[in-house]
């Protein structure tokens, strides 16, 4: 079965790896919505694969690795995938940030460094982000994992409005609010699965942290992704630049956490599994793909796939955890789903 996995892995990491040749290849005007939506349904399997592949790793409700340096692990994947992408296209000079129209070439390096801080704060968020997903699914079954991170849709909608100064419809209200209400149907779940049995975090309190933890998730998700659309869109440096930039900060920060939070004698890969690795090699490819549709297009594409990942996680956590869902869950996927 591990073998079989690992070539699935091989197949979605080459999967990929032609993404990046059509993209350098291909100007963003000849972009085919085939291709768009190729990345949406990449989006899909990869956001379903990521909450049940973190669930699959805990062990009586907990990790038995450091999901700190997972996090950091995948912000090094991305990195080294960003670098050779532009290795490959002969574009790795680009990171001195003089291509973009405005740019005088030859900037000195702590001019360099200065401009590069614009991508600090979406680095910053993003890292929050993912290590938020670890500590969420502690609290939260995959499936109302998957559907409480529909909250990012109306996060994403408000942080359009203001900050990227993008009017919203009636019609688009209204399915915010319904979405809304969809989620706190939720509450009313009493469904359980064989593994939330063993769990520590179990209950009410359980679930309302787990919701407080998918706000502020949430939260980070919409500032990161509009402030990075704002950048990839607007810089006029290559994506891959761009990226690397985003990803550099992100070791940095994801280094801080994981040497904070490191417990003496333990080793980086400690309790590390291959599903351990596969959560990383995921997280990694997600992140990728996703910065591919910030690139050619917005954050209500990604919001989109990301919404259709909630049936494909509960369809495959039936008979993986043995998950029921109650009517409360039920109902609050028909809401969402029509929102």
């Amino acid at each position: 079965a591990l073998l079989s996995s690992s070539c699935r892995w091989r197949q979605v990491s080459w999967l990929v790896c032609e993404c990046l040749a059509v993209d350098m290849a291909t100007s963003s005007a000849q972009k085919p919505v085939l291709f768009i939506l190729f990345l949406a349904a990449l989006q899909v399997i990869t956001y379903t694969s990521q909450s049940i592949l973190v669930t699959l790793t805990k062990t009586s409700g907990v990790y038995n690795y450091d999901p700190n340096s997972n996090v950091l692990l995948t912000e090094v994947f991305k990195l080294l995938f960003a670098l050779i992408s532009l290795i490959r296209s002969g574009e790795i000079s680009s990171l001195s940030l003089p291509q973009g129209k405005g740019h005088k070439a030859g900037l000195a390096p702590v001019v360099v460094l200065r401009k590069s801080l614009t991508f600090a704060v979406p680095a910053v968020l993003y890292v929050l982000h993912n290590n938020l997903i670890f500590l969420s699914l502690l609290y939260l079954s995959a499936p109302v994992y998957q559907l409480l991170n529909n909250m990012k849709i109306l996060t994403t909608g408000v942080v359009f409005r203001f900050m990227l100064k993008r009017k919203l419809a009636v019609i688009q209200w209204i399915a915010l609010l319904q979405l809304t209400v969809g989620m706190g149907v939720t509450s009313m779940d009493k469904a359980t699965s064989a593994i939330e049995h063993e769990d520590e975090h179990s209950g009410l309190s359980a679930w309302m942290t787990g919701l407080l933890l998918m706000f502020i998730l949430a939260l980070c998700s919409a500032a990161a992704g509009c402030w990075t659309e704002l950048i990839v869109k607007t810089s006029g440096y290559p994506l891959q630049v761009t990226n690397a930039w985003l990803y550099s900060y992100g070791i940095l920060f994801s280094s801080a956490i994981y040497i904070w939070h490191r417990e003496p004698g333990h080793n980086f890969f400690d309790g590390y599994t291959p599903l351990a690795f596969a959560v990383a090699v995921t997280n990694s490819i997600l992140g990728m793909v996703i910065s591919f549709i910030l690139k050619h297009g917005d954050n209500i594409i990604k919001l989109f796939a990301s919404s259709s990942a909630v049936l494909f996680t509960a369809a495959l956590s039936w008979p993986l955890f043995d998950y029921r869902p109650g009517p409360g869950l039920w109902l609050g996927w028909i809401l969402v789903g029509c929102s």
